[in-house]
């Protein structure tokens, strides 16, 4: 019986690593053409694919040789000359295995690809494909019927998503555009658009949707990352132009082959007009730097290069070229020689530093905000972390398809994410094939197990998280703004005491409605602002209506008609248009184009105008004077031009001797008596006089 010694690779955690250290097979006879066949004369054996294959020459070694004499009958007399054989050289990975098994245990059944990568270095912590395959069926040679088995999988668990997946980077490519933007000055972090739920170019009657069809409301740029809204990249991408976003995506290395240590890494598409024109032989649209601008259309990068490109925002402009190999140890000399970092982007724009910082602040509000898009990722995590989420579109479909049995027509869900902020140890990218729900869960689950290894960071970011939402963010109401408000409140108060002589009774019944008011407007905060939209113009026509039914049948009181009755209840209806007014211009100021061009602008001052004549007939002139300057004042914030602001203040100047020539006895009476009361101190002046000796000798002043 003869025994005979065999060289096999065993791969003990089976199919956990198989897209990155590939597997062994035996030579195929293209191979052996290009190979030096001495070397494999005792082992046919070679690197078929990732790893394996890379450092296959590191780790195959050298052959050695023994020469011998012998006799007739095959028996060595002696040994001529001895070549020693070469081991080949151990690889010590940076891997970690704890995170790749929780990333894998956490996917579960659902399919895509996880990177985890320290951005200080470049170095690879966890690279996830699902599903995965065994790489120990190639060892000895697979039997066909299970090749087959793999290759006619639907599922493809062969295919390497996490170096080779390309995919449209949906949303998460706004970060980097965002810091492009404000770090080259095309816009400003104050800079803000109406968000209506959609976009049109001008001149075209093609509506680009936001993925929020009711609309986002104001939006700047900070915000516009946290809801993820789409309308404002739209808005971004005709600033930037294609040639900005191109350099963009350049700058942070998406569309860019990253350099990995593994073979076969495709480069993906940075599209321009340029690329455009090459691959199909057509021009490019407005309509494609709109796609572009939110990560659709005909952009496609690797879970890699998104990881890569992340990093290097973590890292606020410095990025590495990633890397699997951690070191190398030569077993016949017994040295080690440990990988070389190379830093392979450096950006650097006008206004570096504040880009950076406010798009980071951003990333952090997608976890922290209430109404951030990475709410799956969780909250209270012991470590600050910056993030944005992503949809990729896989298939463009009617309104209203039902999508529930086209499974594989589901859009992808990404996430990408860096913690902790402000010294970054790790970045995660994950893609979810057909779900939006996993991508964050996995990134999560990937952190907390990375942390948890790190105690010292760990115990650090409990004494100072970041991640606390304050009450007023889920209240949704402004802190400052409430306190100026409460400021003037304690002011009023101050003087009704005053002008009351020192009596709380009044004090206590203003305190009263005060709260009361303060109570009505937190519930209206909880309203979303599309909803004042859907009933701007309903509320609008409504108040126009009454103003008219007011001409007709108001009642008449001290020489005005001003009211409408119904038995014992009476109103005002220009009440109603101090709410419309507002409503209904911001309703109309939300389309394009914006800024509002001389055409809009001239449409919003007839609205406005309407029923500000209407209520200065009544007459009742201190309301109409109050609705054109609330119309104004929302004319203004939505970016009227200078132009149009001053022919319209030159306008109202000028009319102000025909205003006063169309005004009535006692209205001119009041406008003189309250520039000076002393001129009829017994009547009309009289109260304005009392009130200020009752505030003097009140003691409040």
């Amino acid at each position: 019986m003869k025994s005979k010694h065999v060289l096999l690779r065993d791969y003990p955690f089976n199919s956990e690593f198989s897209h990155v250290l590939g597997y062994v097979g035996r030579v195929n006879p293209s191979e052996r053409q290009t190979l030096d066949s001495e070397q494999y004369r005792a082992n046919d054996d070679i690197g078929k694919t990732n790893i394996e294959s890379y450092y296959e020459k590191d780790l195959h070694g050298k052959v050695g040789y023994k020469h011998i004499e012998i006799d007739a009958s095959g028996n060595m007399i002696k040994t001529l000359n001895v070549i020693p054989a070469v081991p080949g050289k151990n690889l010590y990975l940076t891997l970690d295995e704890h995170l790749q098994s929780i990333a894998i245990t956490t996917f579960g059944k659902f399919h895509g690809a996880m990177i985890a990568l320290d951005p200080n270095n470049g170095e690879i912590l966890a690279m996830v494909s699902t599903p995965s395959f065994d790489p120990n069926l190639f060892v000895q040679g697979i039997l066909q019927t299970d090749y087959d088995a793999l290759i006619k999988n639907p599922a493809h668990p062969m295919y390497n998503r996490a170096l080779n997946g390309l995919y449209p980077p949906g949303s998460t490519i706004k970060p980097f555009l965002g810091v492009a933007a404000l770090g080259e000055n095309i816009v400003t972090s104050t800079d803000r658009i109406f968000d209506p739920g959609y976009f049109a170019l001008k001149n075209s009657t093609h509506v680009f949707h936001d993925w929020n069809h009711k609309g986002h409301g104001w939006v700047n740029l900070h915000r516009a990352i946290v809801v993820s809204c789409d309308t404002y990249f739209y808005w971004l991408s005709l600033q930037m132009r294609i040639s900005g976003i191109y350099k963009a995506l350049s700058d942070f290395g998406l569309g860019k082959k990253t350099g990995i240590d593994l073979p076969k890494e495709p480069e993906g598409i940075a599209p321009n007009s340029l690329w455009k024109e090459k691959h199909s032989g057509q021009a490019w649209y407005p309509g494609d730097t709109l796609n572009t601008s939110i990560g659709q259309g005909f952009t496609q990068v690797s879970p890699l290069q998104l990881a890569v490109a992340t990093a290097s925002l973590a890292m606020r402009g410095t990025g590495y070229q990633p890397h699997l190999l951690y070191r190398t140890e030569d077993i016949a000399s017994s040295t080690s020689t440990l990988f070389t970092n190379k830093m392979t982007t450096q950006i650097h724009y006008q206004q570096n530093d504040i880009a950076f910082s406010e798009i980071i602040d951003a990333m952090q509000d997608v976890i922290r905000s209430p109404e951030g898009t990475g709410g799956r990722f969780g909250k209270n995590a012991t470590y600050s972390v910056a993030a944005k989420t992503g949809t990729a579109q896989v298939y463009s479909i009617k309104d209203n398809t039902n999508m529930s049995s086209l499974e594989t027509l589901r859009d992808h869900g990404l996430f990408i994410a860096f913690a902790p902020v402000d010294q970054p140890k790790i970045v995660v990218v994950v893609v979810a094939e057909h779900t939006g729900e996993v991508a964050p869960i996995v990134a999560r689950h990937v952190m907390d197990a990375f942390f948890s290894e790190k105690k010292d960071w760990n115990d650090e970011m409990k004494k100072n998280n970041q991640l606390k939402i304050t009450w007023w963010e889920k209240i949704h109401l402004d802190k400052s703004l409430l306190l100026g408000l409460l400021c003037v409140s304690c002011f009023g108060f101050i003087v009704l005491y005053s002008a009351g002589n020192e009596s709380f009774s009044l004090v206590k019944q203003q305190m009263l409605h005060i709260l009361v008011a303060l109570c009505v407007m937190t519930i209206f905060a909880q309203i979303p602002p599309y909803t004042y939209e859907r009933w701007a113009i309903v509320i609008y026509v409504m108040g126009i209506l009454l103003l008219l039914s007011v001409l007709i049948i108001g009642e008449t009181n001290k020489g005005a008609q001003r009211w409408l009755g119904a038995g014992a209840f009476r109103f005002q209806p220009s009440e109603i248009l101090k709410l419309a007014i507002p409503l209904i211009l911001s309703y109309l100021l939300s389309r394009p184009p914006l800024p509002p061009n001389t055409k809009k602008s001239l449409l919003c001052l007839l609205i406005l105008g309407f029923p500000v004549i209407l209520t200065a007939k009544q007459p009742d002139l201190g309301t109409a004077i109050l609705l054109a300057g609330t119309g104004f004042f929302t004319l203004f914030l939505a970016g009227l031009p200078w132009r149009f602001i001053f022919f319209t203040t030159f306008t109202c100047i000028s009319s102000l001797p025909f205003l006063w020539y169309g005004m009535h006895n006692y209205q001119r009476s009041r406008v003189l008596t309250f520039l000076n009361p002393e001129q009829d101190p017994l009547g009309k002046g009289y109260h304005i006089i009392q009130s200020k000796i009752a505030l003097g000798s009140g003691g409040g002043f």
